[in-house]
């Protein structure tokens, strides 16, 4: 009896170090990554032969979500060695905010063994850097105000892929020091809306040329020309140039109504954009529009007449065969991205 128990255990043991069926190996991953977030240079070393090849991938990690696409990659490195692999990673395309840089290795096909997790280090571009202060403009009548983004503010937020929070603050004396109201918006949502003039020339972020959507206004006006309420009836803009047309701003536009939280009088508006990590400064507030409100009822078809207000550097989006705008192209904004102070991996 005990031989055949000791026959038995024995074939335990012999089993248990088999592979059980249908369960591979993992590949050994790759060790000593090391990223330069300034130049893109990177250098690992390989120990495992049967990875097939590496990428190096770097991807967005704003507000701590991976984006489903990578922003930039190396190019495909061939595997099936060890020892020290490097190479670069072109960095063009990357912006401020959170990245998640990825050592991806692939398990070369037909060996049966599972690739290994990627190695992932942290890292934060824009470190330093103060948000660019924003513009924007008012339509204000009765008791209805209406807040537009200016579109080479967006569009310079978007060449950075750092889309932030915008406050938008009512103040009570020119001096603004007596907040009565004020509204957080997220401009990342802007994104769902953007399109682009075809064949990709410029960013719109939403107009219309149908009255009854918003307040009428004409871009680009002449020298001279009221900036109130223009009475052309809306049609096709010029094309290439000229003294702009007359459109209904439909993203990136924020309406406000007097209530018991903002009662009717005079208000000075101020805009600042906030930013979403504290590695990143909050830009300057905005030079003040001033507003009036009154308690009388706008028309909901927009058919009031009304005023506007801008801010210091407010710009009517550009004229092409629609209006549009483009990252960078102003620039005396106030902290123009320029002033990225350093880049850095985050333990």
């Amino acid at each position: 009896m005990k031989k055949v128990l000791s026959l038995l255990l024995l074939a335990v043991l012999l089993l248990s170090c088999l592979p059980m069926a249908g369960l591979a190996d993992t590949a050994a991953a790759p060790e000593d990554f090391t990223f330069d977030t300034v130049t893109g240079k990177f250098t690992f070393n390989a120990v495992d032969k049967n990875i097939g090849y590496y990428f190096v991938r770097v991807y967005s990690a704003s507000s701590g979500v991976e984006a489903s696409e990578y922003t930039v990659s190396s190019k495909r490195l061939n595997g099936g060695k060890t020892g020290e692999i490097k190479g670069p990673v072109k960095l063009d395309d990357i912006g401020w905010g959170p990245y998640h840089v990825k050592l991806v290795a692939n398990a070369a096909a037909g060996t049966g063994i599972d690739s290994p997790a990627p190695v992932v280090l942290n890292a934060f571009y824009g470190v330093g850097g103060t948000l660019e202060r924003p513009e924007a403009m008012a339509f204000y009548g009765k008791n209805r105000v209406q807040i537009i983004l200016d579109w080479w503010t967006l569009c310079d937020y978007l060449g950075l892929n750092y889309m932030p929070y915008v406050k938008i603050t009512f103040w009570a004396d020119a001096e603004c020091t007596q907040e009565v109201f004020s509204d957080t918006i997220d401009t990342y949502a802007l994104l769902s809306t953007l399109g682009m003039n075809p064949p990709g020339i410029e960013y719109i972020w939403g107009y219309s040329q149908i009255e009854g959507t918003g307040w009428m206004y004409k871009t680009n006006k002449k020298e001279g020309e009221e900036e109130t309420q223009e009475e052309a009836a809306p049609g096709p803009g010029p094309m290439f140039g000229g003294s702009g047309t007359t459109m209904a701003f439909t993203n990136g536009i924020y309406t406000y109504y007097t209530s018991d939280t903002l009662p009717a009088g005079t208000y000075y508006v101020t805009v600042q954009a906030l930013s979403k990590d504290e590695q990143i400064l909050d830009s300057k507030v905005s030079s003040a529009m001033e507003i009036v409100l009154t308690d009388e009822e706008a028309a909901p078809d927009f058919s009031d007449a009304y005023s506007v207000a801008k801010t210091e550097l407010w710009k009517d989006p550009q004229q092409m065969d629609m209006p549009g705008a483009n990252p960078f192209q102003v620039p005396e904004r106030v902290d123009l991205y320029s002033n990225q102070e350093t880049a850095s991996t985050i333990e």
